[in-house]
């Protein structure tokens, strides 16, 4: 049983799991916010360049991201007729790719990303920190041009993670503590995908959990994105923090209760949090 307390506590982390060794292979902190029309491919292009090309000199143009869906599906967007160029997003990354920001014209994310196996995980802290400083420097720069009115939604923390399986035959046993209720029978797929969104974590919140294994991997990758409803209009900045806050806390909590105690054990969890 997962408990979660109300958005806006300021004791986010002193009650949470921490792992010395976690499987961690990426992380994405960020805000969706509604459309803003005047941003441009050309606005994305001057937005990169004049922000963050000294600290993330490398650009890489990627499409669009889907909009996000709500729960039920229902897209979190307003209808528009497109016309001419179709909106992209950029990539800015550093130097060793570690860590990218994501930018189109309906969100913001801050990624870490393992490049290297001896690249440590930076904690959520540090990228809450990193995140907070870069919504900053957004808000400020669309608040001075005609993009449109920033808007805030949701917040989402996502981990994705390389839970190491010898083979297929370990994945009912991981299913089974997701809910003890799922059972997987007959012949098991190579490549094996599962799905769990729930919407009861507390008003505004919305998770999704997907496995994926592949035998030529070695592993299950295992990814828990939690998205918390941003409650203002404004963009204040603490109001922002704290619903990523609050998605990363669920985010921890979810880790520790699907994982097995065997899997704690090697990744060196303890109560006391350092993330």
């Amino acid at each position: 049983m997962i408990t979660i307390t109300a958005m806006g506590e300021t004791k986010l982390f002193d009650d949470l799991p921490s792992f010395d060794r976690p499987p961690v292979v990426e992380v994405a902190v960020g805000v969706h916010f509604l459309q803003l029309p005047g941003l441009t491919a050309v606005a994305l292009v001057r937005l990169v360049d004049d922000l963050w090309r000294s600290r993330f000199p490398r650009i890489v143009e990627q499409p669009a991201a889907p909009p996000l869906s709500a729960p039920g599906g229902v897209l979190m967007m307003a209808f528009q007729l497109q016309t001419g160029i179709p909106p992209m997003r950029l990539w800015s990354l550093t130097e060793d790719e570690t860590l990218l920001i994501q930018v189109q014209h309906d969100r913001l994310l801050l990624n870490w990303r393992k490049v290297k196996d001896d690249d440590p995980y930076p904690r959520y802290k540090r990228l809450r920190r990193d995140f907070a400083q870069v919504w900053r420097e957004f808000c400020d720069y669309v608040g001075d041009r005609d993009y449109g009115v920033l808007q805030p939604s949701v917040a989402e923390v996502s981990f994705f993670n390389r839970v190491p399986m010898a083979d297929a035959a370990e994945i009912p046993a991981f299913v089974e503590i997701l809910n003890p209720e799922w059972r997987i029978g007959g012949q098991l797929a190579t490549a094996y995908q599962l799905e769990r969104e729930t919407t009861d974590l507390l008003p505004g919140g919305h998770q999704n959990i997907a496995l994926n294994y592949r035998p030529e991997n070695g592993h299950m990758q295992l990814e828990i994105s939690t998205r918390i409803d941003v409650d203002t209009a404004t963009g204040e900045v603490s109001e922002v923090l704290d619903s990523l806050d609050t998605a990363h806390r669920i985010g921890v909590l979810t880790f520790d209760a699907v994982t097995t105690e065997s899997a704690h054990s090697a990744w060196g969890r303890h109560d006391a949090d350092n993330s």
